[in-house]
Protein backbone atom coordinates (compact mmCIF):
# COMPACT_ATOMS: atom_id res chain seq x y z
CA UNK A 1 0.00 0.00 0.00
CA UNK A 2 1.60 3.91 -1.12
CA UNK A 3 2.17 6.06 1.79
CA UNK A 4 0.06 8.42 -0.34
CA UNK A 5 -3.26 6.36 -0.07
CA UNK A 6 -2.39 6.41 3.89
CA UNK A 7 -2.87 10.25 3.92
CA UNK A 8 -6.13 11.66 5.52
CA UNK A 9 -6.70 15.05 4.36
CA UNK A 10 -9.28 17.18 5.98
CA UNK A 11 -10.58 21.38 6.21
CA UNK A 12 -12.57 23.70 4.38
CA UNK A 13 -9.83 24.54 2.13
CA UNK A 14 -10.39 21.17 0.27
CA UNK A 15 -13.99 23.10 -0.75
CA UNK A 16 -13.10 26.42 -1.87
CA UNK A 17 -13.27 29.87 -0.18
CA UNK A 18 -13.54 33.41 -0.17
CA UNK A 19 -11.24 35.98 -2.73
CA UNK A 20 -8.14 37.32 -0.83
CA UNK A 21 -8.50 35.10 2.29
CA UNK A 22 -6.35 32.41 3.57
CA UNK A 23 -7.56 28.76 2.37
CA UNK A 24 -6.63 26.28 4.82
CA UNK A 25 -6.97 22.39 5.05
CA UNK A 26 -4.91 19.45 6.68
CA UNK A 27 -2.38 16.63 5.59
CA UNK A 28 -2.07 13.58 8.15
CA UNK A 29 0.67 11.53 7.04
CA UNK A 30 1.45 8.10 8.00
CA UNK A 31 3.59 7.56 11.29
CA UNK A 32 7.37 7.61 10.66
CA UNK A 33 7.33 3.80 10.96
CA UNK A 34 5.23 3.68 7.80
CA UNK A 35 7.63 5.76 5.94
CA UNK A 36 10.19 4.97 3.64
CA UNK A 37 13.46 5.69 4.92
CA UNK A 38 14.07 9.60 4.76
CA UNK A 39 10.59 10.26 4.90
CA UNK A 40 8.14 11.12 2.70
CA UNK A 41 7.71 14.30 0.61
CA UNK A 42 4.37 16.27 0.28
CA UNK A 43 3.54 18.45 -2.66
CA UNK A 44 1.14 20.34 -3.59
CA UNK A 45 0.27 22.99 -6.19
CA UNK A 46 -3.07 24.75 -7.29
CA UNK A 47 -3.88 26.06 -10.81
CA UNK A 48 -6.94 28.54 -11.84
CA UNK A 49 -8.27 32.29 -12.51
CA UNK A 50 -5.02 33.65 -10.52
CA UNK A 51 -1.57 32.78 -9.08
CA UNK A 52 -2.55 31.34 -5.50
CA UNK A 53 0.62 31.67 -3.15
CA UNK A 54 0.43 28.40 -1.61
CA UNK A 55 2.59 27.28 1.88
CA UNK A 56 2.59 25.23 4.34
CA UNK A 57 3.42 24.70 8.66
CA UNK A 58 4.40 21.55 10.43
CA UNK A 59 1.77 19.96 12.80
CA UNK A 60 1.70 16.41 14.62
CA UNK A 61 1.95 13.68 11.68
CA UNK A 62 1.18 16.22 9.28
CA UNK A 63 0.78 19.60 7.84
CA UNK A 64 -1.52 22.19 7.78
CA UNK A 65 -1.55 24.13 3.92
CA UNK A 66 -2.28 27.36 3.52
CA UNK A 67 -3.04 28.79 0.10
CA UNK A 68 -4.47 32.44 -1.27
CA UNK A 69 -6.23 33.22 -4.16
CA UNK A 70 -6.32 36.69 -5.42
CA UNK A 71 -9.39 35.90 -7.99
CA UNK A 72 -12.60 34.06 -8.11
CA UNK A 73 -13.51 31.24 -9.75
CA UNK A 74 -12.46 27.18 -10.32
CA UNK A 75 -9.38 26.12 -8.95
CA UNK A 76 -7.48 22.88 -9.52
CA UNK A 77 -5.40 21.54 -6.02
CA UNK A 78 -3.30 18.74 -6.49
CA UNK A 79 -1.48 17.12 -3.46
CA UNK A 80 0.71 14.34 -3.87
CA UNK A 81 2.87 12.44 -1.46
CA UNK A 82 6.05 10.57 -3.03
CA UNK A 83 4.77 11.53 -6.17
CA UNK A 84 1.40 9.77 -5.94
CA UNK A 85 -1.66 11.26 -5.90
CA UNK A 86 -3.00 11.23 -2.22
CA UNK A 87 -6.84 10.63 -2.25
CA UNK A 88 -9.46 12.63 -4.20
CA UNK A 89 -6.59 14.43 -5.69
CA UNK A 90 -6.90 16.84 -7.51
CA UNK A 91 -9.53 18.67 -5.71
CA UNK A 92 -12.02 20.98 -7.86
CA UNK A 93 -12.06 23.91 -5.22
CA UNK A 94 -14.29 27.28 -5.69
CA UNK A 95 -13.41 30.42 -4.68
CA UNK A 96 -16.34 32.99 -4.14
CA UNK A 97 -16.01 36.49 -5.38
CA UNK A 98 -14.83 38.84 -2.30
CA UNK A 99 -15.99 42.80 -2.89
CA UNK A 100 -14.12 43.83 0.27
CA UNK A 101 -10.82 42.46 -1.65
CA UNK A 102 -8.29 44.59 -2.62
CA UNK A 103 -5.22 43.21 -4.14
CA UNK A 104 -2.00 43.94 -2.76
CA UNK A 105 1.23 44.10 -4.84
CA UNK A 106 4.69 43.24 -4.29
CA UNK A 107 6.53 46.03 -2.76
CA UNK A 108 10.01 44.11 -3.25
CA UNK A 109 9.63 44.98 -7.10
CA UNK A 110 9.68 48.71 -7.16
CA UNK A 111 12.65 50.37 -7.72
CA UNK A 112 13.66 54.31 -7.83
CA UNK A 113 16.65 55.53 -9.35
CA UNK A 114 17.72 58.57 -10.71
CA UNK A 115 20.31 61.72 -9.83
CA UNK A 116 17.83 63.43 -7.51
CA UNK A 117 17.92 60.12 -5.29
CA UNK A 118 22.01 60.81 -4.58
CA UNK A 119 21.44 64.42 -3.94
CA UNK A 120 21.19 68.35 -5.03
CA UNK A 121 21.86 71.94 -5.18
CA UNK A 122 19.25 74.33 -3.62
CA UNK A 123 17.07 75.84 -5.82
CA UNK A 124 18.12 73.26 -8.64
CA UNK A 125 15.26 70.62 -9.32
CA UNK A 126 16.21 67.13 -7.99
CA UNK A 127 15.01 64.35 -10.51
CA UNK A 128 14.14 60.77 -9.65
CA UNK A 129 12.04 58.02 -10.97
CA UNK A 130 9.80 54.91 -9.32
CA UNK A 131 9.23 51.94 -11.41
CA UNK A 132 6.49 49.74 -10.28
CA UNK A 133 5.75 48.32 -13.81
CA UNK A 134 6.23 44.62 -11.84
CA UNK A 135 4.66 45.10 -9.17
CA UNK A 136 1.34 44.50 -9.65
CA UNK A 137 -1.95 46.28 -8.73
CA UNK A 138 -1.15 48.84 -4.99
CA UNK A 139 -0.82 52.13 -3.81
CA UNK A 140 2.56 54.13 -4.25
CA UNK A 141 3.14 56.82 -1.80
CA UNK A 142 6.09 59.27 -1.59
CA UNK A 143 6.83 61.08 1.83
CA UNK A 144 9.98 64.02 1.40
CA UNK A 145 10.81 65.47 4.90
CA UNK A 146 13.47 67.76 5.73
CA UNK A 147 15.10 71.27 6.82
CA UNK A 148 12.32 72.55 5.07
CA UNK A 149 9.02 72.07 3.04
CA UNK A 150 9.33 70.29 -0.35
CA UNK A 151 7.01 69.80 -2.72
CA UNK A 152 6.71 66.77 -4.67
CA UNK A 153 5.54 66.86 -8.29
CA UNK A 154 4.77 64.11 -10.52
CA UNK A 155 4.22 62.64 -14.12
CA UNK A 156 3.59 59.35 -15.75
CA UNK A 157 6.40 57.53 -17.36
CA UNK A 158 6.37 53.76 -19.34
CA UNK A 159 7.56 51.63 -16.64
CA UNK A 160 5.98 54.88 -13.55
CA UNK A 161 6.20 57.66 -12.55
CA UNK A 162 9.10 60.52 -12.69
CA UNK A 163 9.06 62.91 -9.64
CA UNK A 164 11.04 65.83 -9.03
CA UNK A 165 11.67 68.75 -5.92
CA UNK A 166 13.24 71.96 -5.54
CA UNK A 167 14.84 72.11 -2.16
CA UNK A 168 15.10 75.64 -0.45
CA UNK A 169 17.33 74.71 2.18
CA UNK A 170 20.30 72.75 2.43
CA UNK A 171 21.02 69.58 4.82
CA UNK A 172 19.76 66.01 4.50
CA UNK A 173 16.75 65.03 3.95
CA UNK A 174 14.41 61.93 4.02
CA UNK A 175 12.48 60.30 1.17
CA UNK A 176 10.30 57.73 2.23
CA UNK A 177 8.72 55.60 -0.62
CA UNK A 178 6.55 52.70 0.18
CA UNK A 179 4.27 50.31 -2.21
CA UNK A 180 0.79 48.76 -0.71
CA UNK A 181 1.70 50.00 3.03
CA UNK A 182 5.33 48.71 2.69
CA UNK A 183 8.58 50.54 2.11
CA UNK A 184 9.86 49.63 -1.57
CA UNK A 185 13.85 48.57 -1.33
CA UNK A 186 16.52 50.52 -0.13
CA UNK A 187 13.48 53.22 1.80
CA UNK A 188 13.80 55.26 3.89
CA UNK A 189 16.65 57.21 1.34
CA UNK A 190 18.70 59.38 2.72
CA UNK A 191 19.50 62.39 -0.17
CA UNK A 192 21.85 65.47 0.88
CA UNK A 193 21.34 68.78 -0.50
CA UNK A 194 24.75 71.43 -0.58
CA UNK A 195 24.45 74.97 -0.97
CA UNK A 196 26.73 75.10 -4.61
CA UNK A 197 27.60 72.28 -6.86
CA UNK A 198 31.79 72.12 -5.66
CA UNK A 199 30.08 71.52 -2.20
CA UNK A 200 28.05 68.89 -3.57
CA UNK A 201 30.64 67.22 -5.37
CA UNK A 202 33.01 67.35 -2.27
CA UNK A 203 30.59 65.06 -0.23
CA UNK A 204 30.49 61.28 -0.15
CA UNK A 205 26.64 59.95 -0.43
CA UNK A 206 25.13 59.16 2.58
CA UNK A 207 23.89 55.84 3.26
CA UNK A 208 20.50 54.55 3.24
CA UNK A 209 19.28 53.76 6.98
CA UNK A 210 18.40 50.05 6.48
CA UNK A 211 17.30 46.69 8.06
CA UNK A 212 18.65 43.36 8.11
CA UNK A 213 18.03 40.24 9.86
CA UNK A 214 18.42 39.74 13.03
CA UNK A 215 19.75 43.43 13.27
CA UNK A 216 19.59 46.90 11.84
CA UNK A 217 21.77 49.75 10.70
CA UNK A 218 21.71 53.33 10.70
CA UNK A 219 24.00 55.59 8.93
CA UNK A 220 24.13 59.03 9.13
CA UNK A 221 26.03 62.05 8.06
CA UNK A 222 29.33 62.69 5.85
CA UNK A 223 32.73 63.15 5.34
CA UNK A 224 36.15 61.61 7.28
CA UNK A 225 37.47 63.66 9.65
CA UNK A 226 36.70 64.39 14.14
CA UNK A 227 37.52 62.55 16.93
CA UNK A 228 35.44 59.33 17.78
CA UNK A 229 36.41 59.60 21.53
CA UNK A 230 34.27 62.81 21.81
CA UNK A 231 31.17 61.49 20.80
CA UNK A 232 28.79 60.85 23.86
CA UNK A 233 26.23 57.91 24.01
CA UNK A 234 23.93 58.19 26.99
CA UNK A 235 20.00 56.70 27.55
CA UNK A 236 18.45 53.61 29.24
CA UNK A 237 18.21 51.94 25.24
CA UNK A 238 21.82 51.41 25.66
CA UNK A 239 21.73 48.61 28.63
CA UNK A 240 17.96 47.66 28.74
CA UNK A 241 14.78 47.61 26.75
CA UNK A 242 11.28 45.31 26.48
CA UNK A 243 10.56 42.82 23.59
CA UNK A 244 8.03 45.48 21.17
CA UNK A 245 8.50 47.95 23.03
CA UNK A 246 9.99 51.33 21.35
CA UNK A 247 13.19 52.13 22.99
CA UNK A 248 15.49 54.99 22.81
CA UNK A 249 19.06 56.27 22.99
CA UNK A 250 20.83 59.23 22.24
CA UNK A 251 24.38 59.58 20.77
CA UNK A 252 26.15 63.50 21.15
CA UNK A 253 28.80 63.83 18.67
CA UNK A 254 29.41 67.70 18.54
CA UNK A 255 32.30 67.87 20.21
CA UNK A 256 34.21 65.27 17.68
CA UNK A 257 34.47 68.08 14.96
CA UNK A 258 35.61 67.98 11.72
CA UNK A 259 32.75 66.14 10.35
CA UNK A 260 32.63 62.69 10.39
CA UNK A 261 29.98 59.52 10.01
CA UNK A 262 28.49 57.98 12.58
CA UNK A 263 27.16 54.04 11.95
CA UNK A 264 24.75 52.22 14.38
CA UNK A 265 24.12 48.19 14.26
CA UNK A 266 22.25 46.38 16.40
CA UNK A 267 22.27 42.31 16.46
CA UNK A 268 20.75 39.78 18.34
CA UNK A 269 17.94 36.96 18.52
CA UNK A 270 15.35 38.92 16.49
CA UNK A 271 14.94 41.28 13.68
CA UNK A 272 15.06 44.71 14.86
CA UNK A 273 13.57 48.19 13.61
CA UNK A 274 15.75 50.84 14.03
CA UNK A 275 14.89 54.18 13.28
CA UNK A 276 16.39 58.09 13.93
CA UNK A 277 14.04 60.18 15.66
CA UNK A 278 15.70 63.23 16.77
CA UNK A 279 17.89 64.35 13.47
CA UNK A 280 21.33 63.29 13.99
CA UNK A 281 21.33 62.23 17.57
CA UNK A 282 17.95 60.95 18.54
CA UNK A 283 17.48 56.62 18.21
CA UNK A 284 14.75 54.58 18.96
CA UNK A 285 14.60 50.51 18.05
CA UNK A 286 12.10 47.64 18.70
CA UNK A 287 13.07 44.32 18.78
CA UNK A 288 10.74 41.37 18.54
CA UNK A 289 11.97 39.14 21.45
CA UNK A 290 13.86 39.24 24.53
CA UNK A 291 17.62 38.01 24.56
CA UNK A 292 20.59 39.83 24.72
CA UNK A 293 21.80 42.06 22.05
CA UNK A 294 24.56 43.89 20.96
CA UNK A 295 24.75 47.75 20.17
CA UNK A 296 27.80 48.87 18.22
CA UNK A 297 28.06 52.52 17.65
CA UNK A 298 31.23 53.79 15.20
CA UNK A 299 32.17 57.09 14.37
CA UNK A 300 34.35 57.24 11.24
CA UNK A 301 34.62 52.85 11.33
CA UNK A 302 35.80 53.11 14.89
CA UNK A 303 34.37 52.86 18.27
CA UNK A 304 33.14 55.76 20.62
CA UNK A 305 33.81 55.11 24.02
CA UNK A 306 31.54 52.60 25.31
CA UNK A 307 30.84 50.79 22.31
CA UNK A 308 29.77 47.76 22.14
CA UNK A 309 26.92 47.98 24.19
CA UNK A 310 25.32 44.82 25.82
CA UNK A 311 21.33 45.48 25.81
CA UNK A 312 19.23 42.89 28.08
CA UNK A 313 15.63 42.85 26.61
CA UNK A 314 13.10 41.48 28.69
CA UNK A 315 10.09 39.69 27.99
CA UNK A 316 6.51 41.76 27.74
CA UNK A 317 4.32 40.97 30.52
CA UNK A 318 1.30 41.73 28.11
CA UNK A 319 2.66 39.78 25.33
CA UNK A 320 0.63 36.51 24.99
CA UNK A 321 2.05 33.39 23.39
CA UNK A 322 5.64 32.30 22.72
CA UNK A 323 8.08 34.63 20.59
CA UNK A 324 8.96 33.65 17.22
CA UNK A 325 13.09 34.05 16.29
CA UNK A 326 13.00 34.22 12.11
CA UNK A 327 16.70 34.65 12.37
CA UNK A 328 17.28 31.21 14.37
CA UNK A 329 15.62 29.30 10.89
CA UNK A 330 18.74 27.17 9.21
CA UNK A 331 18.84 26.60 5.50
CA UNK A 332 21.10 24.91 3.12
CA UNK A 333 21.11 22.76 0.32
CA UNK A 334 22.10 23.39 -3.54
CA UNK A 335 18.57 24.14 -4.25
CA UNK A 336 19.34 27.87 -2.81
CA UNK A 337 22.30 28.16 -5.16
CA UNK A 338 21.51 27.15 -8.98
CA UNK A 339 19.66 24.52 -10.77
CA UNK A 340 18.32 22.72 -14.21
CA UNK A 341 15.21 23.02 -16.63
CA UNK A 342 13.09 20.80 -15.75
CA UNK A 343 14.78 18.71 -12.67
CA UNK A 344 14.15 18.74 -8.77
CA UNK A 345 16.47 20.83 -6.89
CA UNK A 346 16.23 20.84 -3.19
CA UNK A 347 17.30 22.50 0.41
CA UNK A 348 16.54 22.35 3.66
CA UNK A 349 15.09 23.94 6.93
CA UNK A 350 16.15 23.52 10.47
CA UNK A 351 13.06 25.45 12.27
CA UNK A 352 14.32 23.54 15.85
CA UNK A 353 15.36 26.84 17.47
CA UNK A 354 12.66 29.20 15.24
CA UNK A 355 9.82 29.27 18.38
CA UNK A 356 6.45 29.14 17.71
CA UNK A 357 5.44 30.74 13.86
CA UNK A 358 4.63 29.31 10.11
CA UNK A 359 6.70 28.12 7.34
CA UNK A 360 6.18 29.96 4.07
CA UNK A 361 8.28 29.41 0.70
CA UNK A 362 6.94 31.29 -2.46
CA UNK A 363 9.15 30.93 -6.16
CA UNK A 364 9.43 33.05 -8.80
CA UNK A 365 10.86 33.05 -12.00
CA UNK A 366 9.84 32.73 -15.61
CA UNK A 367 7.51 29.87 -14.65
CA UNK A 368 5.67 28.54 -12.13
CA UNK A 369 7.88 25.88 -10.13
CA UNK A 370 5.96 23.70 -8.35
CA UNK A 371 7.02 23.42 -4.87
CA UNK A 372 7.23 20.19 -2.77
CA UNK A 373 7.03 19.75 1.02
CA UNK A 374 8.61 17.04 3.15
CA UNK A 375 9.66 15.84 6.18
CA UNK A 376 13.34 14.36 7.02
CA UNK A 377 13.87 12.14 9.83
CA UNK A 378 15.93 14.19 11.48
CA UNK A 379 13.02 16.72 11.85
CA UNK A 380 13.99 19.18 9.36
CA UNK A 381 11.74 20.04 6.33
CA UNK A 382 12.55 18.94 2.93
CA UNK A 383 11.71 21.60 0.17
CA UNK A 384 11.72 20.17 -3.39
CA UNK A 385 11.02 22.28 -6.82
CA UNK A 386 11.39 22.01 -10.64
CA UNK A 387 11.80 24.85 -12.41
CA UNK A 388 10.33 24.21 -15.81
CA UNK A 389 12.58 26.21 -18.19
CA UNK A 390 16.17 28.12 -18.00
CA UNK A 391 16.16 31.75 -15.91
CA UNK A 392 16.49 33.65 -12.36
CA UNK A 393 14.44 32.42 -10.14
CA UNK A 394 14.05 33.94 -6.59
CA UNK A 395 12.70 32.20 -3.95
CA UNK A 396 11.41 33.44 -0.45
CA UNK A 397 11.70 31.59 2.65
CA UNK A 398 9.57 33.02 5.50
CA UNK A 399 8.60 32.34 9.11
CA UNK A 400 5.85 33.89 10.87
CA UNK A 401 5.45 36.64 7.42
CA UNK A 402 8.98 37.64 8.03
CA UNK A 403 11.85 36.56 5.71
CA UNK A 404 15.06 34.53 7.44
CA UNK A 405 18.38 35.59 7.47
CA UNK A 406 19.44 35.30 3.95
CA UNK A 407 16.13 35.38 1.90
CA UNK A 408 14.79 36.03 -0.51
CA UNK A 409 17.19 33.86 -2.27
CA UNK A 410 17.85 34.27 -5.73
CA UNK A 411 19.09 30.81 -7.86
CA UNK A 412 20.30 30.78 -11.52
CA UNK A 413 18.34 28.14 -13.28
CA UNK A 414 20.67 27.15 -16.82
Amino acid sequence: MSTASLCKLSGAGLEGGLQGTHCEFNVEMPVREMQPAGGSELSMHIRGPSKAVISSRPIPNGYTVDYFPSEPGEYILTVLCDNDHVPSSPFTVQVKSNPEYKPVGNHLKCSATGPGMKGGIVGKACLFSVDVKDAGQGKLALALTGPSKTELTRSDSSSGYEYQFVPKVAGEYTLKIAFSDKDIPGSPFLIHISETEQELNQQQPSANLNRNQGGAAVQIGVGSGGDPSKCKAYGDGLYKSVALKPTTFYVNCREAGGGGKLHIRMTGPSKTDLVEVEKGSGFQYTTKAPGTYELVLLFNEVHIPGSPFTVIVSEDPNHRGPYSFPNKVKVHGGGLRAGRPSASSTFYVDLADAGAGTLSVEIQGPEEAPIQLGKHDNGQTVVSYVPPVPGEYVIAVKFSNQDISGSPFTVSVQ
